[in-house]
């Protein structure tokens, strides 16, 4: 296991805090954001994932803000159980529809534009 680094611990606090503050209430799908405003992968944060997401909504709830419908801590330690199923799965939509995976667009010359 890698050593402990409070610099990306302090920068995922934030992102989540903000996520969290901003009205996204799933921990899964805010890890997701997460690791992808620190342009890192779930499975490289996942040390720290349970503890950005808890301390946050746990700080913004002692604020006085708003956190209902925010994942709880049981199911952030559920998520975090079966952790391997759902970290690799493509970020879920606001529709709550997986997004589809980024496709390359083709160049208009390789159909035989006006410059191909």
């Amino acid at each position: 296991m890698s050593e402990f680094d409070s610099e990306m611990f302090s920068s995922g606090a934030q992102v989540a805090g903000f996520h969290l503050e901003a009205g996204q209430r799933n921990f899964m799908e805010v890890s997701r954001i997460i690791a992808t405003e620190l342009d890192s992968d779930l499975f490289t944060l996942r040390p720290y994932l349970r503890a950005w997401f808890n301390g946050a909504r746990d700080a913004l709830e002692d604020f006085g803000i708003d956190v209902s419908g925010a994942s709880t801590t049981e199911e952030v330690a559920a998520a975090m159980g079966c952790f391997s199923m759902w970290a690799g799965k493509p970020p879920v939509t606001d529709q709550g529809i997986e997004a589809p995976a980024a496709q390359e667009q083709p160049q208009p010359s390789e159909f035989g534009g006006a410059n191909g």
